[in-house]
């Protein structure tokens, strides 16, 4: 029987990516009520849908809601990624176009599979209505 240790293991999870059939997403469950658009309801639906590959250290590169933050604050730094978020402007925001397969960002989650409108219209409300804080 062979052994892995804890680093060989998380050698293998970040070789293999985001794929969502190893890391699946929440989104198929809403929480009762639906998401709130608000800043909360966003953090709470990255939290359920992204923080899969998007954490500190993670797959995904970066973590969603520090990147957003120090955009919203002006304190971000041109990484050469593109603008998550544009207040009032959801198809020129990442964020939006990553969940609704609209626009230039890669689409996400990984593989091809839409999340449900219901989960993901409140990001574009709260874009929409200016993405306060």
């Amino acid at each position: 029987m062979y052994k892995l240790m804890p680093a060989a293991a998380a050698f293998l999870l970040i070789g293999v990516g985001c794929d969502d059939h190893v890391f699946p997403t929440h989104a198929a469950e809403v929480p009762e009520g639906g998401y709130e658009a608000t800043w909360d309801g966003v953090q709470l639906f990255v939290a359920d849908n992204c923080h899969t590959c998007h954490f500190d250290g993670g797959p995904g590169g970066f973590v969603i809601e520090d990147r957003v933050e120090a955009e919203l604050l002006g304190t971000a730094t041109d990484d050469g990624l593109a603008t998550m978020v544009v207040p009032g402007d959801a198809d020129a925001s990442a964020l939006w176009q990553s969940v609704s397969f609209l626009g230039p960002a890669s689409a996400m989650p990984p593989g091809g599979v839409p999340l449900d409108d219901e989960a993901i219209g409140h990001i574009e409300t709260w874009i929409l209505d200016g993405a306060a804080l």
